[in-house]
């Protein structure tokens, strides 16, 4: 037991020095962008020294990176938090669509990983791809989502329209947002065989419901930092 006390409080003492040099990048990314910040930046952020730094990440874009996961699995939580109170699941590519974009066109950590398409991907991919089957299989099983290529192929293929639309958003600085929005929901809606009929009337619900959704969760938690939605 003498020999397991040390090791807990080392383990919850790094545990404590990870979560604050992650706090602090979050934090100075926001402000002046990732490639602005230097690492002696976070450390002294984080009141640690600047080799501790080093000591849980291997440079900026592995910190970048756990920031990213973060971030896309903050999203799949608002996403699922807004689908648990609907019943169409044709709507869960609009209420995606909508809180993705809002999301990653203000997140510093996903503006610079515009340039690194494949590590941007690769991360969205791998958070995204169990929370899609998880929500869209009874959409597809009920016949209300067609995947045009199958489910599989569907799942490969979003991050690369998301990829898309976010480097069309980021170059229309001076566009509407919500026209990108409405874009990437389009797109996905056409891709999972939803009439088109139907697509109007999807927008419009999924506008409402993903703007009460943000705006009760900004009511209820400032913004902090890169990660935030809403």
């Amino acid at each position: 037991m003498r020999d397991e006390l040390p090791q807990g409080r080392q383990g919850r003492r790094r545990a404590r020095t990870r979560e604050a040099l992650l706090a602090s990048a979050a934090e100075l990314f926001a402000a002046q962008g990732v490639e602005a910040t230097a690492v002696a930046q976070i450390a002294e952020g984080a009141d640690v020294g600047y080799g501790s730094f080093y000591n849980h990440f291997r440079g900026l874009e592995d910190i970048a990176e756990v920031l990213l996961v973060r971030s896309v699995q903050q999203i799949l939580g608002v996403t699922a938090g807004i689908m648990a109170e609907v019943n169409d699941p044709r709507l869960l590519p609009c209420v995606g669509a909508r809180v993705i974009l809002r999301s990653f066109l203000r997140d510093a950590v996903v503006r610079w990983m515009l340039e690194r398409p494949y590590l941007l991907v690769d991360t969205f991919q791998t958070q995204a791809a169990p929370f899609m089957e998880r929500f869209e299989t009874p959409g597809i099983e009920s016949g209300a989502l067609k995947p045009a290529a199958g489910h599989e192929t569907w799942i490969r293929t979003l991050p690369w329209l998301l990829l898309s639309e976010l480097h069309c958003a980021v170059v229309d600085s001076e566009g509407d947002p919500v026209a990108h929005e409405e874009s990437f929901a389009t797109i996905c809606l056409r891709l999972l065989g939803v009439d088109d009929a139907d697509v109007e009337v999807l927008l419009a619900e999924s506008l409402t419901l993903v703007d009460a959704q943000l705006h009760e969760r900004a009511s209820a938690t400032p913004s902090r930092g890169s990660s935030d939605v809403g």
